[in-house]
């Protein structure tokens, strides 16, 4: 069987004569499913629009569900109920790990792989996320040490849940 040029490496093969390229990740095969789970509730219309466009452009790859919970109490209940049937990341501007986009990336596909493609992450409300929430989670993350809007986080989380994906597909989007 013949080779496949890796697309960032040219003469370097995926498969064929025994060269393997370091950048070459299997492809997306499984649906995934993405959870957003967040207290509050979205009030601006330009970013919903936003927000519409990325789940667009996922769909071919996830399902993206919006889960909204009223109080605290219910954010508790609820990550509970999500980490018996997928992974949960918290998102804590002030305690969670920064990391790069392609550790992103490879942190999201290394928990998609552990959780059976499921995966929810968990936006706070103005006071942030309880420490019942962080102590549930299998990981803590951070979008950045600036401090967003619930809503905000919600749009550049899925961005780059987005460009999580461009990047395993190895598409121009990231570069």
């Amino acid at each position: 069987m013949a080779g496949f040029v890796c697309s960032r490496v040219p003469g370097a093969f995926r498969r064929g004569s025994g060269r393997t390229c370091l950048h070459w990740r299997p492809p997306i095969q499984a649906r995934l499913h993405i959870s957003i789970l967040a207290e509050g509730k979205s009030k601006f219309p330009w970013l919903e629009e936003g927000f519409r466009e990325y789940e667009k452009r996922l769909s071919p790859y996830a399902q993206l569900h919006q889960l909204w919970v009223r109080d605290t109490p219910s954010l508790v209940r609820r990550t509970r109920q999500q980490r018996t049937a997928e992974r949960v990341l918290a998102l804590d501007a002030s305690r969670g790990k920064s990391c790069t986009s392609e550790e992103f990336a490879r942190l999201v596909f290394d928990e998609l792989e552990r959780g059976g493609s499921r995966i929810t992450f968990v936006i706070g409300g103005a006071t942030g996320l309880p420490e019942q929430v962080l102590s549930e989670a299998h990981h803590v993350l951070s979008l950045s040490s600036l401090t967003f809007t619930h809503q905000m986080v919600r749009l550049i989380l899925i961005e780059q849940v987005y460009r999580a994906i461009e990047i395993r597909r190895h598409s121009p989007y990231h570069k």
